[in-house]
C-alpha cells in the first residue's frame, strides 16, 4: 500500500476522505477510505518518482472509475502536464484548464510561486495517459543567472502556457512512462533523463510564449520560510502548533514569527487561517461541501465564527457568497 496523498469528493455531494494507492499485480487502484467500505476511483498503471530537491513525477496509463473531484493543496513549484490520451479537467485555486488529447497529444507548464488549491475533475469511463513533472522553484532560481523568458515565468504566480508537443517530446514522455518500476541504475538513470530532457524542451519554449493571469511578480521564500509553508500546507486539516513548527524548521517560536512576519507580513496564524478560508471558500464556489462541512473543514467548530471569519475576510457572508454564485 502506498501513502495517501490527496482529498476527493465523489458525486454527487458524497464526502470522501483520503486517496490511496492499492498494487495488485501489475495494477494499481486508487481508492478512498470511507466508514463502510473503500470507493475504487481510479485504476492502471501509476509512476512516481522524485528526484531530490530538483522534480517529482507522477502519472500512468488508468481508466476512471467514478464521477469525483480530486482536492489537494499544490505547493510553490513549475508543473509540466503531459496528456498523451483522454481529457483532463483541472485548475489552480481560479485558474482552469481543460485538456484534450482526443486529435493529439496536449502539453502545458504553470508556474506556482505560492501554494494553490488544486482540484481536478474524474469523469467515469475515461482513459487517461498522462505525466506530471513537478519542479522545485529554488533548483531553477539557482540556475537562472540573467533575465530571461524563464526567469519571468518562473517569478509569475500562476503564470501559464501551453507547450507545443513535439514527437521528440512524445518518445520522452513514453520512455519515462516505460519505466514506471525501474530495478537497474541503468533504468533510474534513463528515467531521470528522459525526465531532464522534458523539462529542458518545454523551458525552451518560453521564449515564444507570453505569460498569462497575474502579472504580480512574486519573490521567493528564503529557505527556511519555504520549509514551514511547506510544513503548513501539507497539515492545513490539523492542529498546527507553533512550537512543533518551529521545531521542524530548527529554530526558536520568536526567530520564526519574526522571519515569518518579515517574508509574508503576517503571523504564522494568520497565514494558516487565511489559506483555509481561501480553501473552504473555492471549495464552497465549486459546490464541494456545505457551508457546515466548510466550516469545520477551516478549523472552526461554530458556523457562526466561520461566517464571521469569513466575512471580514471576503467582504460578504457565506450565505451571501453562495446565493450570489447561483445567481
Amino acid at each position: 500500500m502506498m501513502e495517501t496523498n490527496v482529498t476527493a469528493k465523489s458525486q454527487p455531494g458524497t464526502k470522501v476522505v483520503l486517496t490511496q494507492k492499492i498494487r495488485d499485480s501489475e495494477q494499481q487502484t486508487i481508492v478512498t477510505q470511507r466508514k463502510n467500505s473503500p470507493l475504487s476511483l481510479a485504476r492502471g498503471e501509476f509512476i512516481s518518482h522524485t528526484c531530490e530537491g530538483i522534480f517529482s513525477l507522477h502519472g500512468g496509463a488508468s481508466y476512471e472509475l467514478q464521477d469525483s473531484q480530486v482536492v489537494c493543496t499544490s505547493e510553490a513549484s513549475t508543473i509540466i502536464t503531459l496528456l498523451i490520451e483522454g481529457n483532463l479537467q483541472f485548475g489552480y485555486d481560479d485558474l482552469e484548464f481543460t485538456l484534450d488529447a482526443s486529435a493529439e497529444p496536449q502539453a502545458l507548464i504553470v508556474n506556482l510561486a505560492q501554494p494553490c488549491n488544486f482540484h481536478r475533475r474524474l469523469v467515469k469511463g475515461s482513459h487517461i495517459v498522462k505525466l506530471n513533472l513537478v519542479i522545485s522553484p529554488q533548483w531553477i532560481v539557482n540556475r537562472i543567472k540573467e533575465a530571461c523568458p524563464a526567469s519571468q515565468f518562473v517569478s509569475t504566480h500562476k503564470a501559464a502556457a501551453m507547450v507545443n508537443f513535439t514527437g521528440e517530446m512524445l518518445e520522452a514522455t513514453k520512455k519515462v512512462l516505460s519505466l514506471s518500476a525501474p530495478k537497474t541504475l541503468n533504468d533510474y538513470i534513463q528515467l531521470e533523463a528522459s525526465s531532464f530532457a522534458l523539462i529542458q524542451m518545454c523551458i525552451e519554449q518560453l521564449a515564444d510564449k507570453p505569460t498569462s493571469e497575474s502579472p504580480a511578480c512574486c519573490s521567493t521564500y528564503n529557505d527556511s520560510i519555504g520549509k514551514a509553508i511547506h510544513y503548513i500546507e501539507q497539515h492545513l486539516s490539523e492542529d498546527i502548533r507553533l512550537e512543533k513548527l518551529a521545531q521542524q524548521m530548527a529554530m526558536s517560536v520568536s526567530s520564526l514569527q519574526s522571519k515569518f512576519k518579515q517574508q509574508l507580513g503576517m503571523t504564522v496564524a494568520s497565514y494558516t487561517r487565511d489559506r483555509r478560508l481561501h480553501i473552504a471558500r473555492k471549495h464552497l464556489g465549486k459546490g464541494y461541501c456545505s457551508i457546515t462541512e466548510a466550516a469545520y473543514e477551516a478549523g472552526y467548530h461554530h458556523p457562526s465564527n466561520f461566517s464571521a471569519a469569513f466575512k471580514k475576510a471576503f467582504g460578504e457572508s457565506p450565505q451571501a457568497f453562495m446565493q450570489n454564485k447561483t445567481e
